[in-house]
Parts: C-alpha cells; sequence; structure tokens
C-alpha cells in the first residue's frame, strides 16, 4: 500500500508540487524479497524519492514500511486530486501497481 500522508496537503516548490507518502510491504510468501525499488510512471515528468535507501529488503512472511516523496511539475496537473501511477519492483520485474491520489493547488476556472 502507498497512502498520502495523513493531515498533509502539499508543498510548492518553485515550478513543482511535494506530496509524501508512507508505505507498507507485506512479503506474504516463503522466500525473502531483495532490491525492491519504485517508480513513478504517470506522470513520466515525475520524480520519486524514499526516505533512506533506494532499495528495500523484507524478510519472509514479514512487513517493511516507510516514507516517500513524489515531485510532479504544476502544469501536468489536471486537477486539484490528481491520479498517480507507481510500480513496486523486485529487480527489473514489476510486483505491483499501485494508483494513489496526488493533491496540488486548486485551480478556479
Amino acid at each position: 500500500k502507498i497512502l498520502r500522508l495523513s493531515g498533509q496537503l502539499y508543498e510548492e516548490k518553485g515550478k513543482n508540487i511535494s506530496n509524501v507518502y508512507t508505505y507498507r510491504i507485506i512479503n506474504k510468501t516463503n522466500d525473502n524479497l531483495k532490491n525492491i525499488t519504485f517508480k513513478l510512471i504517470h506522470p513520466k515528468q515525475g520524480t520519486l524519492k524514499l526516505v533512506g535507501n533506494e532499495t528495500l529488503h523484507v524478510e519472509k512472511a514479514n512487513a517493511a514500511t516507510g516514507t516517500l516523496f513524489v515531485e510532479v511539475p504544476l502544469v501536468l496537473l489536471e486537477t486539484d486530486n490528481t491520479k498517480i501511477n507507481i510500480e513496486v519492483h523486485q529487480g527489473n520485474k514489476v510486483i505491483e501497481t499501485i494508483t494513489t491520489n496526488f493533491l496540488g493547488p486548486r485551480t478556479f476556472n
């Protein structure tokens, strides 16, 4: 799961908007998960940054939690609540694609 951090709005960083998220990876298998990474796939022009290590390892029958930031150029935001897609990879293999909300400034057109 990847969820926006409760109680946080967004942060303006020049021409970009940043949101903070928490993630939880649960390994329900009998194998250790190694080299877990996250990749922002929509919008492609944004960036995703994990707090701490860029790759994760989750032992069998265990879980890992943490924080990540997603930054998207303001011009790419269609509304004040845009859907973004994040892939979870183990090495080169996609193991999950997650859709979550990205908040930005409200527009009055």
